[in-house]
C-alpha cells in the first residue's frame, strides 16, 4: 500500500471548529500531544503528515502553539523518540529540567516517555520524525544520553537526512511496503549518525550511502548543462573523495561517466520532445 503524504491545514476550516480539530486530530490522535494555542505568538499550521513503517514524518510550517507530553497524555504508554529539526524561526524544546533553543538548521532528539513542551515561532518551518526507541538503541546504545543534545546545523548526516526525507513524498520512489521499510531503516541510520552511532552501526549504515547518492544525483541534475561537470568537483561539494563517488555508482552497476551521459541524453530528449510539441501546437493553430 502506498502511504502518500496527507496535508493538514486549518485554513479552510471554519474558525469555530479549528481548536477542536487541531487538539483532537492533530494533537491527540496523530502526535499524542496535548496542544494549546499561545497567547503571544500567531498561530498557523500547514504540514504534510506521512506514516511509514515505524516512522511518522511531519514537514511544513507550524507555529504559535504549545505541544506537550503531559502526565495525562503519557498514560498512553508511548515511549517513542522524536527528532525536531528547525527549518525557520525560534524553536524551544523543554524536557524535564532541560531547555534547548534550536537555531535554524539545528535539531535535537527527545523522548515521548517523559514530560516535554515544544514551542515554535514564525516562520515555523520544521521537519519532525517519531520512531520506536529500539531502532535508535540498537544503533547508539543508551538512547537517553543522546536526547536533549543540540545537533549542529553543519552536521553532515543531518544535512543528508533533511534532503533524503523528501524522497518519501514521491509516490513512485517509495511505492511499496519493502521500499518504505528500507527508507525507514535508512532514516534510522542517518538519525543515529547525526547523534553518534556506535562504530559497528556506523560501518553498517546503509542510510548514509543512500542519502549521499541521492544528494549527488540531485547535484548532477542541477549541473547537467555545465560543460565541466566533474567527479572531483562533486567530491569537493559533498565532502568525500572521488573514489567514494565511484564506488557509489559501481554499487549500482554503472559509472559516474555513464550515469552523467545517460542523464544528459534524457535531458536532450525531453528538450527535443518539448520543442517538437511546441512546433506541432503552432502548426495546429495556423
Amino acid at each position: 500500500m502506498t502511504r502518500a503524504p496527507v496535508r493538514f491545514s486549518l485554513r479552510d476550516t471554519p474558525a469555530r471548529d479549528r481548536d477542536d480539530l487541531y487538539r483532537e486530530f492533530f494533537g491527540r490522535a496523530v502526535m499524542h500531544y496535548e496542544v494549546e494555542r499561545s497567547r503571544e505568538v500567531p498561530f498557523d499550521i500547514d504540514v504534510k503528515l506521512q506514516m511509514l513503517p515505524g516512522l511518522l514524518m511531519v514537514s511544513g510550517k507550524m507555529h504559535g502553539s504549545h505541544n506537550c507530553r503531559t502526565r495525562e497524555s503519557m498514560a498512553d504508554g508511548l515511549d517513542d523518540l522524536a527528532m525536531a529539526l528547525n527549518l525557520g524561526g525560534k524553536y524551544v524544546v523543554r524536557q524535564d529540567d532541560q531547555e534547548i533553543a534550536l537555531a535554524e538548521g539545528e535539531a535535537t532528539l527527545f523522548s515521548l516517555g517523559k514530560l516535554c513542551n515544544l514551542m515554535h515561532w514564525p516562520p515555523g518551518g520544521l521537519l519532525a520524525m517519531r520512531f520506536p526507541r529500539a531502532q535508535i538503541v540498537r544503533r547508539v546504545g543508551d538512547a537517553d544520553r543522546i536526547c536533549m543534545r543540540p545537533i549542529r546545523a553543519g552536521t553532515q548526516a543531518l544535512k543528508l537526512l533533511a534532503s533524503y526525507a523528501g524522497i518519501a513524498q514521491d509516490r513512485e520512489t517509495v511505492a511499496d511496503f519493502d521500499l518504505q521499510q528500507t527508507f525507514s531503516n535508512h532514516v534510522y541510520d542517518l538519525i543515529a549518525l547525526s547523534v553518534g552511532a556506535t562504530r559497528e552501526a556506523a560501518d553498517a549504515a546503509q542510510g548514509l550511502r543512500a542519502a549521499r547518492m541521492h544528494a549527488i544525483k540531485q547535484d548532477i541534475a542541477g549541473h547537467l548543462a555545465a560543460p565541466h561537470l566533474s567527479i572531483a568537483a562533486l567530491a569537493q561539494r559533498h565532502n568525500c573523495t572521488p573514489r567514494h563517488i565511484q564506488r557509489l555508482f559501481e554499487a549500482e552497476a554503472t559509472t559516474f561517466t555513464d550515469y552523467v551521459l545517460e542523464q544528459r541524453l534524457a535531458r536532450a530528449y525531453r528538450l527535443l520532445d518539448r520543442s517538437a510539441r511546441r512546433r506541432e501546437d503552432h502548426r495546429r493553430r495556423l
